[in-house]
């Protein structure tokens, strides 16, 4: 439904009293289908990013050694992390925490991803994430390791920049008219 409102006044003030009662009234009604859309936006980019998230993986490499031999074991494990919203003031933040969400949505690695010092992510560059600037310069090697939290050795070719929150981004920046009208009507 189309919210157009028309308020004409006459030069009483029992009239321009009235005109601005409306006014108020379209301002509180304004201010509130804003916020119902700033949580409705945030809302959808929540499950979207969630939903993304939820269908990445990081290929991780075990080193053991068995019988004096070194043996390495690569798997896929889902990433860790949460995602939540906050309405504050004017604005939506989305929190998106847990170590993997950085390293799934920018990429690790020269193996896997662009050259040393770009980024296969569009933002990347901007926000400082680019291949090989991580780590005291051990994102520009081929390969590199870490200790996980049983002490095991962990060596990484990196894994590929999946973007599952610039796409989530892209996906409900194409929503909005629609967000718009469900929440204002059309």
């Amino acid at each position: 439904m189309t919210r157009r409102r028309q308020i004409t006044i006459d030069l009483s003030v029992k009239s321009i009293d009235m005109a601005i009662a409306r006014i108020r009234a379209e301002e509180e009604w304004l201010k509130n289908g804003m916020n119902r859309l700033l949580v409705r936006f945030g809302d959808e980019l929540r499950n979207r990013i969630d939903a993304n998230l939820s269908m990445t993986a990081i290929q991780v490499s075990s080193s053991k050694v068995i019988h004096g031999k070194k043996i390495q074991h690569y798997e896929y494990r889902s990433p860790e992390y949460s995602v939540s919203t906050m309405l504050v003031g004017n604005s939506i933040n989305v929190i998106i925490s847990g170590q993997d969400a950085i390293w799934v949505e920018f990429g690790t690695g020269v193996a896997t991803n662009t050259p040393v010092g770009t980024s296969p992510n569009p933002w990347g560059a901007m926000l400082g994430f680019t291949i090989g600037s991580y780590g005291k310069g051990n994102g520009a090697k081929r390969a590199w390791g870490y200790y996980d939290a049983d002490g095991t050795v962990n060596i990484t070719f990196g894994t590929n920049a999946q973007m599952p929150i610039y796409n989530a981004c892209k996906d409900v920046v194409a929503m909005y008219p629609a967000l718009v009208r469900e929440v204002f009507g059309s």
